[in-house]
């Protein structure tokens, strides 16, 4: 049986701040409103979930760009938000960077990148806008070679390896440095690996083809270990990349396949994430902060977060999470107090659109003839619903401006009916909601999704005769054509 190495990659970690980075952001359209949200490193580690700084820009101010100093840990990987286009930035001390923006583009283009290593920015951008496609060779890999895992993993090297050897041949004729070219192969060799692990593990479970012989699950087991220590989880280094978090789950789902992880070490307290107790505390800090994080912005519901920010604080009451979780707990608070207070600005209908509903038509002439209608379909358990929601208040004042009604129809089991109203509350969605019943989610599924499953989010606009504009609006995300399609709906008697 033919063994394969995987090529030793040894990664350096700068963990210094001696030199500032800067990146000069040129916003070219500013016809419309722009918000841009850069997300830099926490506690010396990846971070894109909690904003550090965020600019807007709107069609009275002359201002056209901005510019962002860094000076924090090194590699320092910053994400950054342009209405619904994102990107990624990858920092080395006294680095300098231009990024010219042009957020209405609809082309590949809309972001060029000038100064230190825009060349490999570029690259490295390229390379994460493919998407799901560029895990799909190595998918294909899995699929052609059936169960003959050893010779699977043999071709799945060489595949990534063939990934990094294209950004090595550009940094080879480009101006890139060593130390970006080490980070960014670094966190590719993880997200690809990740990826790789994920599905040995789903056939070891017996998930993919049944029951596996001990033979093969001996192989599995043996590739697994290969991966994990050429790539070690527990490197510092890996909490600086994009892939860190993922890798360090990765590898804990992995252990239960190669050796039982110590349950006493749980942290029960964090519910779904109490086996992270087994992890070194540099790790532990990072990788319970961003879990709590989750549940912080998106209002979850899998622990008691006052309890496990006491539990946090007393484990690491220096880290940078712990003062950002001080203020997210007094945000939670007030917003209990606000949506008390504003109580008839939330119509909540769970009994399933009054059990008779059937139809987006029916709902309209029925509760908001004469009225436009914003209809956002999702789910309490939908997490691309959950990123759009972040733009609740953005819409709420659209729709005040254009004097159109927000409805939130939710596809959540009665069962969940708490969970449901929680959300609403906690997520501070005003308008009018609604669980929707089983004729109506069939009508959905017939007339708007060809009798496929329901996809969400979906948005809808209807005029005020009930007539459906738009099916499948723009996401709140994209709020210049929102603002678009409400703009040019027709009279708008609020608009000055």
């Amino acid at each position: 049986m033919k063994k394969t190495l995987i090529p030793l990659f040894l990664f350096i970690s700068f963990q210094i701040s001696a030199k500032e980075s800067i990146v000069v952001f040129n916003l070219h359209d500013s016809t419309y409103n722009h918000t841009i949200e850069i997300y830099a490193p926490i506690d010396g580690a990846f971070n894109d979930r909690i904003t550090n700084k965020e600019a807007k820009f709107s069609e009275t101010k002359s201002k056209t760009g901005f510019t962002y100093r860094y000076d924090g840990t090194y590699p320092g990987w910053i994400d950054v938000s342009v209405n619904k286009y994102s990107f990624r930035l990858v920092l080395l001390p006294d680095n300098t960077i231009n990024v010219d923006l042009y957020p209405d583009k609809n082309t590949e283009d809309w972001v060029i990148f000038s100064g230190s290593n825009a060349e490999g920015l570029k690259w490295y951008h390229d390379w994460r806008q493919l998407g799901w496609r560029k895990y799909e060779e190595v998918t294909n890999i899995f699929n052609a070679e059936k169960q003959n895992y050893q010779d699977i993993f043999n071709e799945v090297v060489k595949s990534i390896n063939s990934t990094v050897s294209s950004f090595d041949s550009v940094a080879l004729v480009k101006s890139i440095s060593k130390d970006f070219q080490k980070t960014v192969k670094w966190d590719i060799y993880l997200t690809m690996y990740c990826d790789v692990i994920n599905k040995y593990i789903t056939i070891a479970m017996g998930k993919k083809y049944g029951e596996i012989s001990k033979q093969d699950s001996i192989i599995i087991s043996d590739i697994l270990k290969k991966i994990l220590d050429t790539y070690p989880p527990f490197a510092k280094e890996n909490m600086l990349t994009p892939a860190g978090f993922g890798y360090v789950d990765r590898y804990l789902v992995s252990s239960r396949l190669l050796s039982p992880l110590d349950k006493k070490q749980y942290i029960n307290e964090f519910g779904q994430y109490k086996l992270y107790g087994v992890l070194p505390p540099e790790i532990l800090k990072i990788e319970l902060g961003i879990s709590l994080a989750y549940e912080y912005l998106n209002n979850g519901h899998d622990i008691n977060k006052e309890i496990a920010l006491n539990i946090y604080k007393t484990k690491f009451p220096d880290s940078q999470y712990y003062r950002i979780f001080q203020e997210f707990q007094k945000q939670a608070d007030q917003s209990s107090k606000d949506v008390n207070k504003r109580e008839n600005k939330l119509l909540i209908d769970s009994t399933g659109i009054s059990s008779n509903i059937k139809t987006l038509k029916e709902l309209h002439d029925t509760y908001f003839k004469g009225k436009k209608l914003f209809i956002d379909l999702w789910a309490t358990w939908c997490l691309p619903c959950r990123a759009q929601l972040r733009y609740a208040n953005e819409v709420d004042s659209l729709a005040k401006k254009y004097d159109i009604t927000l409805v939130y129809i939710s596809i959540d089991d009665v069962k969940s009916k708490k969970t449901w109203i929680d959300d609403i509350k906690g997520l501070k969605l005003y308008g009018n909601h609604y669980l929707a019943n089983e004729i109506l989610l069939q009508d959905l599924k017939t007339r708007y999704f060809k009798n496929e499953n329901i996809y969400i989010p979906r948005y809808f606009f209807m005029d005020e005769n009930g007539n459906m504009i738009n099916d499948d609006t723009p996401r709140p995300g994209a709020l210049n054509e929102l603002e678009n399609m409400f703009k040019n709906s027709g009279s708008n008697k609020n608009v000055k």
